[in-house]
This record gives C-alpha cells, sequence and structure tokens, in this order.
C-alpha cells in the first residue's frame, strides 16, 4: 500500500474531487479477499494520520475516498470497527480543535474536512450491520463532553454540535424492530440533557436524532 500511497501524494491525486484515488482504492478492494479489505481502509487511516498537519484539502481528499471505499468493505471491517470508528472521531476532534486556533488560516475549508470525515463515518455505519451501528452511536455519545457542566466551554459547544451531526447521521442508517436496543437509559439521558443545552443548533439536531430513530423502527 505504500507505494500507492506515496503516488497519491507526489502526484496530488487527493485533490478533491479525488476521483483517481477513489477508482484506484475501489480496484484494490475489489482484487483483494473481502476478509482482508479492512487493511486497505486501516492504511488509509494510518496515512491520513501521517497527515494530519496538511493541507485541508489533502485531508478531504483522503477522508472522501474512505467514504466511498467503506461500503465495499462491509461486515469484514467488524473486527476493528470501534479502532477505526475511534480513529475517525479522533481526527474529527483534532480538526475542531485546530478550526478554532490562530493556526486555522481557512476555516471553510477545515468545516468542509470535518463534513468529509462525518459523511465517512455515516457510510461506514451503512456497511455494518445494525448492532454495530447502535455500538457506534454509543460510542459517539461517549464522546460528548461535558453535558453535566453547568458553563461550558465554546469550543466544547463547538465539539457537541459537531457530535451531534455525526450521530445523527448515524441514526439515519439504522433500523431497528426493538427501541429497547438503542433508547438504553445511558443513551436516553444524553439525548434528553442534549435536548437542554444552550446551543439552539444542538437541541435541533438532538430533536432530529430522536424522530430520525423513532421513523426507522420497523412494525
Amino acid at each position: 500500500m505504500e507505494p500507492v500511497l506515496k503516488h497519491m501524494d507526489l502526484h496530488a491525486h487527493w485533490k478533491p474531487p479525488p476521483l483517481f484515488a477513489i477508482h484506484v482504492f475501489r480496484a484494490i478492494i475489489y482484487s483483494i479477499q473481502s476478509q482482508n479489505s479492512y487493511f486497505v481502509i486501516q492504511e488509509l487511516i494510518n496515512h491520513l494520520d501521517s497527515m494530519s498537519s496538511a493541507d485541508a484539502v489533502i485531508r478531504i481528499g483522503i477522508a472522501t475516498v474512505l467514504s466511498n471505499i467503506v461500503s465495499i468493505a462491509g461486515t469484514s471491517i467488524g473486527p476493528l470497527l470501534l479502532s477505526i470508528f475511534n480513529s475517525l472521531l479522533k481526527h474529527l476532534r483534532t480538526s475542531v480543535d485546530f478550526e478554532r486556533s490562530d493556526k486555522c488560516k481557512d476555516s471553510e475549508a477545515e468545516k468542509m474536512y470535518q463534513e468529509a470525515l462525518i459523511n465517512a463515518m455515516g457510510d461506514f455505519a451503512n456497511a455494518l450491520p445494525d448492532y454495530q451501528k447502535v455500538e457506534m452511536m454509543m460510542f459517539t455519545v461517549g464522546n460528548i463532553p461535558n453535558l453535566d457542566e453547568k458553563r461550558v466551554k465554546q469550543g466544547d459547544e463547538f465539539l457537541q454540535h459537531v457530535l451531534v451531526k455525526t450521530l445523527l447521521k448515524v441514526a439515519t442508517k439504522y433500523r431497528t424492530a426493538y427501541l429497547a436496543t438503542v433508547f438504553t437509559d445511558s443513551f436516553l439521558h444524553t439525548l434528553i440533557q442534549l435536548a437542554l443545552v444552550k446551543d439552539p443548533q444542538v437541541r435541533l439536531g438532538t430533536q432530529q436524532i430522536f424522530h430520525t430513530l423513532l421513523d426507522r423502527f420497523v412494525h
């Protein structure tokens, strides 16, 4: 994988829209045994790790490639589910912190990168069975900061907003015949807390999550 990644770097193939990179990585995944396709996903995430200080357009390109190939990898991702999802969430948090710092020269590009990561997580969720979608939602909820504090830092408010968007993206991919599977006490408690925060966008997103999950209840 290293020569392929190096080629993409040197020839600026990550630049959006990264059509060539998408075609190449799709071809790679289709050419290997399905149970090994998670390796390609992991290598791309590792490369994203190494590019954490690169221009936003490069990171957007890598995240877009991830978004386009995770559905092909399908359930082979299973063994590394939380590891991969945690890596994507970590990149999201890092981007949020960076956007709010003085070092960020292009906040719009950084927002586009965050959207690309959220889309990748949504497509990632879509490729998984429902019980693993629940794991992803619970994991996302566990990363939402400072819900018990009366005064929330501005950076944490922004992160709440981004993670609620992530949670909504995953929720849109979920269907269930048992509401109790997802509406556990801790999950409900967190949603209720989010419904009471100061940020109206977070409150709106929380209502959309409630409605989305209820709409996906299969009778």
